[in-house]
């Protein structure tokens, strides 16, 4: 059986496949709200690097709550 990956792992996957020459100069900011177990994330590309913080910012460009 094949191990689930953590929402942390998942972020980190998406950091990691980032084409950070397509990403030059361009800047977002997304609030990622987990209802089911209440986890919320910030996922920040700037400066041609994704990173993520555990909890909501209030000036986010985008909210998804799944």
């Amino acid at each position: 059986m094949a191990a689930a990956l953590s929402l942390d792992d998942v972020f980190d996957y998406l950091a990691v496949r980032l084409d950070g020459q397509r990403a030059e100069g361009k800047r977002i900011r997304i609030n990622w709200d987990f209802t089911d177990t209440g986890q919320k994330y910030v996922l920040n590309l700037e400066n041609s690097a994704l990173t993520y913080l555990h909890r909501n910012i209030r000036d986010a460009d985008l909210t998804v709550s799944i």
